[in-house]
């Protein structure tokens, strides 16, 4: 089956309907951990999201927050540490961080979220619906001025 075009009217209306979509996470989020959801669902287009890849997203962003907050933590207290010989040896919170930094890559790779070269017409779309819900809650917000 070819894919459709997103051009023209029916693009454009489809466009309009992807745009009002809204993509919330699974559980509850802290409000550092909901501003990385909605950084991460910004990516793709809001209609290729499935409810697999938004439990990841939801997961994806507590894993960058516990990244920024050990990383503030290895940043404060040094990545190295001595052992009980006095030898220079990684700290353990510097190994979690590694760790902790793949499975950020990882995961994020697993949903798509990481920029490709050849995703270039999808994140155009991505952009073009951000676009479009700016603007609706733009209007939005007008609307509730005038009532």
């Amino acid at each position: 089956m070819p894919k459709p075009k997103h051009n023209g009217p029916a693009g454009a209306v489809q466009l309009f309907k992807d745009a009002r979509i809204r993509i919330e996470p699974m559980r509850k989020l802290s409000a550092e951990a909901l501003d990385a959801f909605h950084s991460i669902i910004a990516c793709r287009e809001a209609a290729s999201w499935s409810p697999y890849d938004i439990a990841q997203a939801t997961s994806l962003a507590e894993m960058i927050v516990q990244r920024d907050q050990l990383q503030n933590h290895v940043m404060a207290n040094g990545a190295v540490t001595e052992n009980r010989f006095g030898e220079p040896v990684v700290s353990a919170q510097a190994q979690a961080l590694d760790r902790l930094s793949r499975t950020v890559l990882a995961v994020s790779r697993s949903i798509g979220v990481t920029a490709r070269r050849e995703d270039a017409q999808t994140r155009a779309r991505a952009q073009r619906e951000n676009a479009v819900r700016a603007r609706h809650d733009r209007d939005d917000d007008a609307d509730s001025l005038l009532a």
